[in-house]
């Protein structure tokens, strides 16, 4: 799967409100210097702050700072022009939104990088109610997508003679 970093530093959810602030490490200005400077190539970790209630919560509760999200989706609304599903951000791993109209979903879907397993899991998220699930762990040879219309994570890996397919619910 190729690595595309995450660089969001802030965001905030127009359906529900919530703030999404990115947290990075920091890393040494030089190989001579003492002082530090927050290191934004990549996130490892998102606040949540909750201005209704006045409460943040965090994605992960005991990250790794080389663990990295790459990917950040939550849907937005419904364009009723193009009769599509809009997300957070555009992604090519966001396939099959044109259908009618309905309700946007409370899922956030996360992949993180786990640098020192060489793998990436994926982990779905609920807006309202702060819980969350491992949904898949893959290599680094495998990739997926997130098809909207039939609510499903489609991970997939390409062997020598086919394709392993498995689908998760989003």
């Amino acid at each position: 799967m190729g690595l595309h970093q995450y660089h969001m530093t802030e965001e905030i959810d127009p359906l529900t409100g919530l703030f999404f602030l990115s947290l990075h490490k920091k890393k040494s200005k030089g190989m001579m210097s003492k002082e530090e400077e927050w290191d934004y190539s990549h996130s490892y970790n998102m606040a949540i702050y909750d201005p209704k209630t006045d409460q943040t919560r965090y994605l992960f509760d005991n990250p790794y700072e080389d663990d990295a999200i790459t990917h950040l989706l939550y849907e937005t609304g419904y364009n009723g022009a193009s009769g599509k599903v809009v997300f957070n951000r555009s992604s090519s791993r966001i396939v099959n939104t044109q259908f009618a109209q309905r309700e946007p979903s409370s899922k956030i879907l996360v992949c993180q990088r786990i640098k020192a397993q060489n793998t990436f899991k994926i982990w779905l998220f609920d807006k309202n109610t702060a819980s969350s699930q491992l949904i898949a762990a893959l290599d680094d040879n495998s990739s997926w997508v997130l098809d909207v219309k039939n609510q499903k994570v489609i991970a997939y890996k390409r062997e020598l003679k086919g394709v392993d397919f498995k689908a998760f619910d989003f």
